[in-house]
């Protein structure tokens, strides 16, 4: 059993060496299964100065598969909040600039024509509330992102919940943004 152990620290070591700081727990039930199952065939467990090396090659192998998954997921992550991050500010940039356009007609009208600029109050309501459930989506990535940093199984849950929410205000903002917009559009036709 100490030549086993030696082998999985000798391992481990090497490991660390090339960089690694965490393996999965997972991962190494099922890599020590496969050299207890591996020694096993082997008589009274002694295991050759080959055999030796070609676990430490395996175990190597293994870790590094593990680590360019671990970087894919990191960098996968990354991408994936820097595209929220574009989708709201696309939200409160669309919906603000409408609004504020919609708000400079609604100026120059206000002297001439007040029943168009009366009219105009409905779709500048729509474009701020646009506005108001972009900024809402904010927080509510603000909230996943506190929760999926926490590490217990629940908060995860939440942090999905949240996820999702940020997801369905940006859309809605979208939405305001679209019904703003065409609600204008019918005002401006009359």
């Amino acid at each position: 059993m100490n030549n086993i152990l030696s082998i999985v620290y000798d391992a481990i070591s090497d490991a660390e060496a090339r960089g690694a700081s965490s393996v999965g727990i997972v991962e190494l039930k099922n890599y020590l299964a496969t050299l207890d199952e591996q020694i096993g065939d082997t008589p009274s467990g002694d295991i050759s100065t080959a055999d030796l090396e070609k676990y430490k090659a395996r175990l190597s192998k293994w870790i590094e598969d593990n680590k360019t998954q671990s970087q894919w997921g990191i960098e996968l992550f990354r991408s994936t909040i820097a595209a929220g991050q574009s989708a709201l500010r696309a939200a409160i940039l669309i919906n603000g600039g409408a609004a504020v356009a919609l708000l400079a007609f609604i100026g120059n009208l206000w002297g001439l024509e007040s029943d168009t600029a009366a009219a105009l109050a409905s779709p500048m309501r729509i474009l701020l509330i646009g506005v108001l459930v972009a900024a809402c989506a904010s927080g509510s990535t603000y909230l996943a992102q506190f929760f999926f940093a926490d590490h217990f199984k629940r908060a995860h849950g939440i942090g999905t919940a949240f996820n999702i929410l940020a997801m369905v205000l940006v859309i809605s903002s979208y939405g305001c943004f679209l019904f703003g917009v065409l609600s204008a559009a019918r005002v401006f036709e009359t």
